[in-house]
């Protein structure tokens, strides 16, 4: 739900993601706090931060009818990867808040927990914001994004993103359930022997059998025509792949050479609601939109994308979602929306105290992230030449769900494909008519069609 020019959402916290405005935290951080911090800067995996310590924290919000909160007793640790992590207290670090550190059940404007990246790595300080509102607008659940001032006992650390944190409050906005929320970091992939290793963020961390069975469908070789045909049928009954596809096509567009899609399988969530249906969330995309990444480069990339580019029905669709991200991308205007932020965080870029690179060099990044924008529809053109998917978009109506009890779909399409309807999960309690799409209720319980 757009609230305002690039704000997204109805609940409290959507005026923390406005990228318009710059907000402002202060940290109280005890000298026990500052020591161990300061001892677990490393952050090349998740969980190698260390545990949360205890701080303080006040949030002002800037703009009309601001306000500073009551101080509030949080938890504090330092976050980062290999490029981004490794700043201590003395630098410009990122931070992890837990606002029910120390007070159950408090929030921050129904929050539990703030991320606060430290942008030593996007000079432009505007990729995450630019590339997570794509793939919102392509129909990926992912984070919001907004900027604060962050004040560690009264000394300036500069201009930080506010990353809307992949929790049980920002999931149960995207998705009817939660089961599980892996974290994937570093070379792990979505197969037998690696997909165990993932930190589970969200979930019980004993029961891993949803990412188990994923893996154990996607372990096949993508050399194998008939492996990876009998794939594309059974993992559609593991993960939302169209989802998936138009997160891969995301990931390519912007050009994402640290995500799941490409060779480093890095920086992204896998969740499971309760039926065991995956998705991909986006994470880590300081790097993206600049320089240049094929879209049909399937060489040492994330396994599932291997099998999907080997499969033609699977690569036909995700050519397709390339071209609708091509679209949306230009829908949206995003060299408009740079300029917009650029100029909000203008003056806060300039007197950053701890930013690691000039504000010229800001500036040619700025100019570099517009440029790539400017000339990146066209190179999706050129490499699906213009292929664009059918679209089809199904929901049923229904009075009651009994045995015997039908439900008609309303479907919407673009293109000239007419929807062909199976069931593909739950065939026990349903069947359905597989060109008109009527569903019949054979007992009760969910089925996925």
């Amino acid at each position: 739900v757009n609230t305002g020019q690039y704000r997204e959402g109805t609940d409290e916290a959507v005026k923390l993601f406005d990228p318009l405005v710059v907000h402002r935290i202060d940290l109280n951080v005890p000298q026990a706090t500052m020591d161990y911090l300061n001892s677990h800067t490393s952050g090349d995996y998740p969980g190698s931060h260390g545990e949360y310590q205890p701080a303080s924290m006040t949030f002002t919000t800037k703009g009309a009818g601001g306000t500073t909160t009551p101080r509030m007793q949080v938890g504090l640790r330092l976050k980062g990867g290999w490029g981004s992590g490794n700043r201590n207290m003395d630098g410009k670090p990122a931070f992890k808040v837990k606002i029910n550190y120390s007070v159950k059940g408090q929030k921050l404007y129904g929050l539990k927990k703030l991320t606060l990246n430290n942008m030593v790595q996007d000079r432009s300080m505007l990729h995450e914001t630019i590339g997570y509102r794509l793939f919102r607008a392509a129909g990926v659940p992912a984070s919001r994004t907004g900027y604060v001032r962050v004040f560690v006992n009264g000394v300036d650390h500069g201009l930080h993103l506010n990353l809307e944190t992949y929790d049980s409050v920002s999931l149960d906005k995207r998705f009817i359930s939660t089961k599980h929320l892996y974290e994937g970091a570093y070379w792990q992939d979505i197969i037998p022997g690696q997909a165990e290793a993932m930190q589970v963020d969200e979930g019980d961390p004993l029961d891993k059998s949803d990412i188990q069975a994923l893996a154990a469908v996607n372990n096949i070789s993508q050399y194998s025509p008939s492996q990876v045909s009998q794939w594309f049928t059974d993992v559609q009954k593991y993960a939302d792949m169209r989802e998936m596809i138009h997160q891969w096509a995301v990931e390519r567009y912007i050009a994402d050479w640290d995500g799941y899609s490409w060779q480093i399988k890095n920086n992204y969530y896998v969740h499971f609601d309760a039926q065991g249906i995956a998705s991909i969330l986006p994470s880590g995309i300081d790097q993206t939109s600049t320089g240049g990444l094929g879209f049909l480069d399937a060489n040492s990339v994330g396994q599932m994308f291997a099998n999907c580019m080997a499969s033609i029905p699977c690569k036909s669709y995700y050519l397709g979602a390339v071209n609708k991200v091509r679209a949306t991308a230009e829908s949206l205007n995003l060299n408009q929306m740079i300029d917009d932020v650029s100029s909000t965080i203008q003056s806060d870029v300039l007197t950053d105290p701890r930013r690691e690179y000039s504000y010229d060099e800001w500036t040619w990044a700025v100019a570099d992230s517009k440029n790539f924008h400017n000339s990146r529809p066209a190179q999706a053109n050129y490499e699906t030449n213009s292929n664009t998917a059918s679209d089809v978009k199904v929901s049923y109506n229904y009075d009651a769900w009994a045995i015997g009890s039908t439900a008609t779909p309303v479907t919407t399409k673009v293109g000239p494909a007419n929807p062909f309807y199976t069931v593909i999960n739950g065939a026990q309690n349903c069947t359905v008519n597989s060109g008109s799409g009527v569903v019949t209720a054979t007992a009760i319980g969910w089925c996925r069609v």
